[in-house]
């Protein structure tokens, strides 16, 4: 525990953003669910927040009765929707004499009727919840290391969004424009772009979750962050990073674009993307500049075959 705890406070100093591989790799460190409360109450102290991904993850952990209604009541807390399982399933959860009690008047309330012996202390039922503790926890011992999680470079685009989805930080970000280091070179003296998830969010957030093109393109809300479903997007794409000095995966790249507008840019004809392109290069190019990132829009056209 006191190696999780160092961690924690590595994330703390370095301001990383805690993204949903993260957190199930620091909870693959513990042993209990005790453990597990102490790492989640200090990641909501450092001012993270969480999505409903690791909210059903700590749901599935949970060992008692109490535990799961807390994380319920959490999850009401930041507006996000209960789905009716979780509320059969909280009665699965192990119960001492005294929740037995609570559950029963909680059962009452919810369903406005006396349960049934099954419903509220089924022994098949307290087993599967058991069952899913467990495998909950032996699957994410096996699958979250250190290793997979700072390797990204070969993310489709839709991995990469979803993986922004699950990216959560504190809402108060600073964001200042300025140049930083190109990527490393490997072995074959080829840069390694890796596309940081942590600078795709805080694009996203300074947007606040608006299309940067038309802040009125608003199709539906991210099932995760119960906001406006955007995507980011390097305006000058990461593919031509050996033409600049600097690092091209900075805020001021990023922009923040609805499903619609992202498509286009990569899909359409040029006569369809040449006024998105002018939008958002009107838009970034100061800032591009403070980052050390000089660029013409006819270079920017040539990128994408206009």
């Amino acid at each position: 525990m006191e190696r999780i705890l160092k961690e924690l406070e590595h994330i703390a100093s370095s301001k990383i953003a805690t993204n949903y591989d993260l957190f199930s790799y620091l909870l693959s460190k513990t042993g209990t669910f005790e453990e597990v409360k102490v790492i989640t109450n200090e990641l909501e102290e450092q001012g993270h927040e969480f999505n409903r991904e690791m909210y059903e993850l700590l749901f599935d952990l949970a060992n008692s009765y109490t535990d799961g209604k807390e994380i319920i009541k959490k999850m009401k807390r930041h507006g996000f929707e209960i789905d009716p399982v979780f509320h059969n399933r909280i009665f699965w959860k192990e119960k001492n004499e005294k929740e037995l009690i609570e559950a029963i008047n909680y059962f009452i309330k919810i369903f406005k009727r006396d349960p049934q012996f099954d419903e509220i202390n089924n022994p098949a039922m307290l087993y599967y919840e058991y069952r899913r503790s467990v495998e909950t926890r032996e699957k994410i011992k096996t699958k979250y290391t250190m290793v997979n999680l700072l390797t990204n470079s070969s993310m489709t685009d839709d991995e990469f969004q979803n993986q922004i989805e699950n990216t959560w930080m504190n809402k108060k970000i600073n964001i200042k424009d300025s140049p930083k280091e190109k990527p490393s070179k490997n072995r074959a003296n080829r840069e390694v772009v890796k596309r940081d998830t942590t600078v795709a969010k805080k694009a996203i957030i300074f947007a606040d979750y608006l299309c940067e093109v038309n802040p009125e393109h608003k199709n539906f809300n991210s099932k995760l962050t119960n906001r406006n479903y955007v995507e980011a997007h390097h305006m000058i794409p990461l593919e031509f990073q050996d033409r600049f000095k600097y690092s091209l995966d900075v805020e001021a790249n990023v922009v923040s674009l609805c499903v619609s507008c992202h498509k286009r840019l990569h899909h359409a004809i040029s006569e369809q993307k040449r006024d998105i392109i002018d939008a958002l290069f009107k838009r970034r190019q100061t800032r591009l500049n403070d980052c050390g990132i000089g660029i013409k829009l006819k270079e920017l056209y040539s990128m994408y075959k206009i």
